[in-house]
């Protein structure tokens, strides 16, 4: 049995996963498996999974499952004791890093999960570990109960139990993109396990790879979506959408200044995008508040990816 599981969901990332790989291929002291998902069906990725690690188990999907379920779905193939959930883009920083996360869990047998230490190209943080969940503080709610110090951890690279997955489920499924990691590690502390942090195992992500090209405004309100599942979830509809009425006034101040500011700019300029940003924001806040506080089902959230089913010879899932 291996000591750790090595899932990846991937999509259309043929050009970025090939360092991921490497990375895993060259660990030492320590036994693993690598489980990608193929959320793309994209043409060659599986020839480039072979080439960097033969042994690895590629799934094809035929049709776009989100982050949570092509997570669900390898683990469910999995038999690691613990489970690396790995962006596609990001990459183990040193050949140890596996073993020392091992290592760790066995120093640490109160936590159920732990996060890495993501770096950005540059070798910055690039997201620390949240104490807090997103508008906590205004939903009314008392999170300090719970085990721990950390909230959350960021989905790119995040390391499981597998009894704790187990035991909560897993992704919750309803989640297509965003804010998955947040729903799942704030369920892992309410069964009773603290999330832990590994700052000495390092992983460099790209970052965006599958958001690549695309207009800030649609990807932020892609991301508020999510956001607002998470809130409509665990905070309730009415504080959804208080939170978000007060997400849409704020971004309506924010489009009339940086609106002002492109005119003399230009598009892509720095005002631009804030207000490409912000005008995501609004449009997405302001669509909650007339659902009172519903969240966009997967099917819908899936659409607004631009996700839609495949047909013709891609392979089943393997459970």
């Amino acid at each position: 049995m291996p000591e750790v599981s090595i899932v990846i969901v991937a999509y259309k990332s043929a050009e970025v996963l090939p360092r991921a790989l490497r990375s895993i291929s060259g660990q030492r002291d320590v036994s693993f498996e690598v489980i990608v998902v193929d959320n793309s069906a994209e043409e060659g990725l599986e020839a480039v999974v072979r080439r960097e690690i033969p042994s690895a188990n590629v799934f094809k999907a035929t049709e776009n499952e989100g982050f949570g379920r092509g997570n669900n779905r390898g683990f469910n193939s999995s038999h690691g004791d613990l489970v690396l959930i790995l962006n596609p883009d990001a990459a183990l920083e040193t050949n140890d890093g596996l073993s020392n996360v091992v290592q760790r869990f066995k120093r640490q047998p109160d936590w159920g999960m732990a996060g890495l230490l993501a770096l950005n190209e540059k070798g910055e943080e690039e997201w620390p570990v949240a104490r807090g969940y997103p508008g906590d503080k205004r939903s009314g709610l008392d999170f300090s109960h719970l085990p721990g110090q950390i909230a959350w951890v960021v989905g790119a690279a995040m390391v499981v139990r597998r009894p704790v997955y187990q035991l909560i489920g897993g992704f919750d499924p309803d989640f297509f993109l965003y804010s998955e990691e947040t729903d799942f590690c704030l369920r892992v502390r309410q069964a009773g396990w603290a999330i832990g942090h590994i700052p000495d195992v390092a992983v460099r992500h790209t970052g965006g790879a599958s958001e690549s090209g695309r207009d800030l405004g649609e990807v932020t309100r892609r991301k508020m979506s999510g956001m607002h599942r998470f809130w409509a979830k665990h905070y309730g509809p009415e504080k959804a959408v208080a939170l978000a009425r007060r997400d849409m006034v704020r971004a309506a101040w924010r489009l009339t200044w940086h609106g002002t500011r492109s005119l003399f700019t230009g598009k892509h300029s720095t005002p631009w995008r804030k207000l490409r940003l912000n005008l995501g924001l609004f449009l997405e806040s302001r669509d909650l508040i007339h659902r009172k506080g519903t969240p966009l089902s997967f099917e819908e959230a899936r659409n607004r990816h631009g996700s839609k089913p495949k047909t013709g010879s891609a392979k089943k899932h393997v459970r």
